[in-house]
């Protein structure tokens, strides 16, 4: 039997995530170039250090997260443990 692919839960969440990738796309190419014109070019380094070994690894985990659970980061973190749900303060 074939599983049931995960959809999103609602028009909304779909659109706000999309935004979020715009904005984090667009924050990755054009913070440097505005750094460097604006004097900061020795920032770059320490810059592209963090995106190499912070944000790649980061991003293949919720990937990978993502495609195990079949959510979103606060639905995953809730599944693995009800104390890292993100959104358990925001709403209790």
């Amino acid at each position: 039997m074939k599983e049931k692919r995960g959809e999103w839960d609602s028009s909304l969440s779909f659109l706000l995530a999309m935004v979020g990738s715009a904005v984090g796309l667009g924050n990755i190419w054009r913070f440097p170039y505005v750094a460097y014109t604006n004097g900061a070019g020795t920032f770059m380094i320490p810059y592209i250090v963090s995106i190499l070994f912070v944000g790649l690894p980061f991003i293949f985990i919720e990937y990978g997260a993502g495609y195990k659970f079949k959510s979103g980061l606060s639905k995953i973190l809730r599944k693995i443990n009800k104390k890292y749900d993100i959104l358990h303060g925001l709403f209790n």
